[in-house]
């Protein structure tokens, strides 16, 4: 029992035992870790069970995890401290990870037990998938899964608190069991699925448990569960946990549309009841509530209803409870005989009341000793089995600050005048005592954190000097001698002077998104809302309503336009689904739902055929009919099907007379030093007016030196609303010193509009791109193999091929028919296009194989060429360019490779490292196979290279560019003097011949 004890003052001393909150209505406090989250990575969370949906993220588990790949599972406390169980997931398939120690009030963990490549029993459904400590054997059990016959079962483990190790100690509980729970006698607790068929969920069951001496389960109790009065079908994730303070269980219930809620279950009768739904779209496992214990099981529960009264100014505390009426082991109670009160510490008594008789009578005693502040009081019943179940609470002993002020009401007078009232504060900061007589007050705006009263004593004040359009609110805060009073804050509303073009929402925070009003106008409570990152940009995100064509608005601050002006609205919106979209005008907020004036030019339909995850950009304008505030609105018209849409950003610009837009560039950043490429650039006519040929210029410069490496004027006329796509030649490298070049070096490179008549310039300068460029003399890409050269009917974007990211290491190789190279001679360079598609950093090292094939094709693994017949030409560290745009990986070989007519190359490579990304790039690949062959074989380690043998073959084979140097490619070659006289020879060794003539120019023979 001594071991009983000092959990609880260990427990104690953490906090754990106390609410959070300052005398919070009567809760629990629930740790867990989030096993899905939608609005966030998974996390560690606290939340209570009196705010369920709240969710307190202590620590981010995988911070570096963007696809959230790793999942927290499992956990429990142990005697050593919360272990539990993590896994990896990859679509429906879940891999272990690890055993982990954590600390429940930071979240942090360090690993017991590196699982990643444990296969004893089996790499893909989780062998282990809950966990409890039983008290009363001092085990830690887990809970995993058997299959056998074709059937599934749910067996037992144990589990080494300080290791992580695990062994097999039940192979099969006699069902399969979605969850587990174990009470501090030792009974087990297991939710099982019920069916109809055997197949189809029709709800759940609770099982009560017991284990014999010989590892036998024996039923104690088996009841099917309802909540709230229904059947509840069990879905993927499910946990259940005790509260070893009460007994009683806490299920986190997922159903079929996979929203957990809390449910509370009597253990004894198995009946339920709903607290609520748990956050926003999570699922939390290993939930683990805090507790105290007692000195016996037999020994009281903990006293209940605690209430606080003052005197003589508030050194007297008199604080009272209700007693018990039952054991810790939830019997009735008919022996309680004291009740010790504590302060501070469970072992400081500072009185002891007597109860004999007393049970389930309320009780008080009052405390005249304590020194002025909070204090935490610990009332503790006992009886002849010792000590019962301590519960605390928290008062303030002397004068309080104030607490927050009561009646606290904002209202919108006009745009340009808020009112805001309040009266005195009814409790102090602390819950304690305070003087009301003599206070002040400070009243702070937000959002722009101005303080606009201080230190007066009036309980009202209007605010007449706003700022910007915006979303106001003010904080309250009272004062007395003892110091600042606890701040109330008021609701928001929408005021303020109206701002003036340009103007433009990104709504990457909250205090954005806030800016603008959201009009629920189909009344479905399905709205606009900002969700923060949620796998695509910062952005608000609105869930359509399936059963209305006319859906919310999402309206603007009130925007400045003067008569006559012409102004431009925009919003670029990504959608999961069909749509069609409107930008609606209107003179005030209210109008925008029902009055507003829309123009045909601003709606804008995404068809079944156009693309969806990707951006799309509304917009339109309008000329002013009078000077004064507008607001704008983004509407979507649903078609009738669910569909997810998303806006983040939206523009409000006034129109120039001249405005040359340059909206797009179509380069490959890839160059070779001196050596003229050419860019097509896209120019738009934003302005009113058109820009006639020759009055504006276009350029590529050197982002950091400023050299222009380029310029042509303009070549065409562009009217307004229209678009010209004109091709600028340019050298890159062309004022970077030749001998900054070793091989190749990225030149920082960006494109722009010149003109003295734009009145626009921040639309003039395109992105900037990392170009790769080449030494002077290398030779330029003269194959590409592209979708163009497909066999069969597949062109496909692959973004493993020819690289697999989820692996440090991995292998691939393909074969090229020479019909698709078309020339021989010797390869000197090999290039890979593609196209970021996340950020990432990080360097891996490449290594480049080339050889020969008289086959065009694979059957199998085993046709791969081995390694005796292939040289390597490249093995240097590389690092992929994370800036949008497409890009060329291009690898110098160290030695040419000869490729004659008739030969299939065969291209190996291999990559060493991680960039920390699942998914980085976007590489485009071809269907080069039919059935029953292959283009490439595809091999993975998580330990080195692995042979190609272990592998599997794909269909597909990369999209590569080529140098190739030709005899006839062969322009110049440097001769000694000595050796004038002598043949010339190309690259793979073979003189030149066939009529060919040779000149001595300057020391070289030149072929002509």
């Amino acid at each position: 029992m001594k071991k009983r004890l000092l959990l609880a003052t260990t427990l104690a001393a953490m906090g754990l035992g106390a609410s959070a909150q300052l005398n919070a209505p009567e809760h629990v406090d629930i740790y867990a870790g989030t096993y899905k989250d939608s609005n966030h990575e998974r996390s560690w969370v606290h939340f209570t069970s009196n705010d369920t949906r709240k969710l307190e993220r202590r620590n981010i588990f995988f911070q570096d995890d963007e696809y959230q790949l790793q999942a927290f599972r499992c956990g429990a406390m142990t005697p050593d401290g919360y272990v539990g169980y993590m896994t990896r997931v990859y679509t429906y398939e879940e891999y272990p990870l690890c055993f982990y120690k954590l600390n429940v009030e930071t979240g942090q963990y360090q690993w017991l037990l590196d699982m990643t490549n444990d296969n004893v029993y089996g790499p893909y459904w989780p062998r282990i998938y809950d966990v409890d400590y039983d008290w009363s054997r001092g085990i830690l059990y887990a809970l995993g899964y058997e299959e056998s016959n074709g059937g599934y079962t749910s067996a037992l483990y144990t589990v080494d608190t300080k290791t992580g190790k695990y062994t097999k100690f039940l192979d099969n509980i006699g069902f399969y069991a979605a969850a587990m729970a174990i009470d501090y006698d030792g009974n087990f607790y297991f939710l099982r699925f019920e069916t109809v068929d055997g197949e189809n969920i029709s709800g759940t069951h609770f099982e009560k448990m017991q284990l014999d001496a010989n590892k036998r389960m024996k039923r104690v109790f088996d009841k099917s569960l309802t909540v709230r009065g229904e059947a509840f079908p069990l879905y993927y994730l499910n946990d259940f946990t005790i509260d070893h303070t009460t007994g009683d269980l806490y299920w986190a219930a997922d159903d079929h549309e996979n929203w957990q809620r809390l449910v509370r279950i009597d253990p004894e009768t198995a009946e339920t009841t709903y607290i609520g739904a748990i956050g926003w779209y999570e699922s939390v496992a290993g939930m683990y509530i805090p507790f105290q214990t007692a000195a016996s099981r037999t020994a009281p529960a903990r006293a209940t209803n605690f209430s606080i009264d003052y005197a003589n100014r508030g050194s007297a505390v008199t604080l009272g409870w209700q007693n018990p009426t039952t054991q810790w082991n939830r019997s009735t109670l008919t022996d309680l005989s004291s009740i010790n009160i504590a302060r501070d510490n469970v072992s400081n008594i500072v009185g002891t009341v007597s109860a004999t008789g007393q049970e389930g009578q309320r009780m008080q005693f009052t405390d005249t000793e304590a020194a002025k502040g909070l204090h935490t009081y610990y009332v503790i019943p006992a009886n002849a089995s010792g000590n019962g179940v301590p519960n605390s609470y928290l008062a303030w002993a002397g004068e309080d600050t104030p607490g927050k002020v009561s009646s606290l009401v904002l209202e919108k007078k006009d745009d340009n005048n808020l009112i805001v009232s309040w009266s005195l504060p009814t409790i102090g900061a602390h819950e304690g005592w305070f003087d009301n007589s003599a206070l002040t007050y400070d009243v702070t705006r937000q959002p722009d954190g101005k303080k606009v009263v201080q230190g007066a004593t009036a309980t009202s004040f209007t605010d007449s000097e706003l700022g910007n359009y915006d979303n106001y609110y003010y904080e309250v805060a009272a004062i007395n001698a003892e110091g600042r009073g606890t701040v109330a804050t008021t609701s928001a509303v929408h005021a303020g002077n109206a701002i003036s073009a340009p103007y433009e929402a990104f709504f990457t925070t909250q205090k954005e998104a806030d800016a603008w009003t959201v009009l629920d106008a189909n009344y479905d409570g399905r709205t606009w809302e900002w969700q923060g990152q949620n796998g695509l940009p910062d952005m608000l995100r609105m869930n359509l309503n399936s059963e209305s064509m006319d859906n919310d608005l999402l309206v603007s601050p009130m925007l400045h336009v003067e008569e006559g002006k012409t102004y431009r609205v925009a919003a670029d919106i990504l959608m999961d689904n069909p749509n069609t979209y409107r930008i609606q005008l209107a003179e005030s907020q209210e109008s925008v739902a029902e009055k507003f004036r829309s123009f045909e030019s601003y709606n804008y339909t995404i068809g079944e055929n156009d693309p969806c995850y990707v951006s799309h950009t509304i917009e339109g304008t309008f000329e002013a009919n009078h000077t004064g505030g507008h607001f704008v609105a983004v509407r979507s018209q649903s078609p009738g099907a669910l569909a997810n849409v998303a806006v983040y950003r939206v523009s409000f610009e006034e129109v120039p007379e001249y405005d040359l837009a340059l909206s797009a560039v179509d380069v490959v950043p890839d160059g070779i030093e001196g050596k003229e490429m050419t860019a097509t650039l896209t120019v738009v006519n934003r302005g009113l007016n058109t820009f006639k040929k020759g009055e504006y210029r276009l350029e590529a410069f050197d982002v950091e030196t400023g050299a222009v490496l380029g310029s042509i004027d303009g070549p065409y006329s562009v009217l307004t609303d229209d678009q010209e796509d004109i091709e600028l030649p340019f050298t890159p490298g062309a004022k970077i010193a030749s001998d900054a070049l070793s091989t190749q070096t990225q030149e920082k490179i960006a494109f722009r509009i010149v003109s003295d008549k734009d009145g626009n310039a921040r639309n003039n300068t395109s992105e900037t791109f990392n170009f790769n460029v080449a030494k002077a003399g290398t030779s330029d890409w003269n194959v590409d193999i592209t979708e163009g050269n497909l066999r069969g009917d597949r062109t496909d974007y692959e973004t493993r091929v020819p690289f697999d990211f989820t692996h440090a290491y991995s292998n691939f190789q393909s074969i090229y028919d020479y019909d698709l190279i078309g020339m021989e001679g010797s390869i000197t360079r090999v290039g890979y296009r593609y196209e970021p598609i996340n950020s990432f950093s990080g360097t891996m090292f490449v290594s480049l194989d080339l050889g020969t094939s008289n086959s065009v094709y694979y059957n199998s693994i085993f046709d791969a060429v081995p390694d005796s017949r292939l040289t390597n030409v490249f093995y240097a560290p590389v690092k992929l360019d994370p800036s949008t745009g497409e890009h060329v990986l291009a690898l110098d070989l160290e030695t040419p490779f000869p490729i004659s007519k008739g030969q299939h190359l065969v291209v190996n490579i291999s990559h060493e490292g991680n960039i920390g990304e699942m998914y980085p790039i976007m590489m485009q690949s071809f269907n080069h196979g039919g059935t029953g062959v292959y283009g490439s074989i595809r091999a993975y380690s998580d330990k080195g290279m692995p042979a190609l043998t272990t592998g599997e073959c794909i269909p597909y084979i990369p999209c590569i560019m080529l140098s190739i140097t030709t005899l006839d490619g062969v322009k110049e070659v440097e001769l000694r003097p000595s050796t004038l006289t002598g043949g010339v020879y190309d690259l793979l060794g073979r003189p030149a011949a066939g009529g060919q003539k040779v000149t001595i120019t300057d020391g070289k023979k030149t072929i002509k």
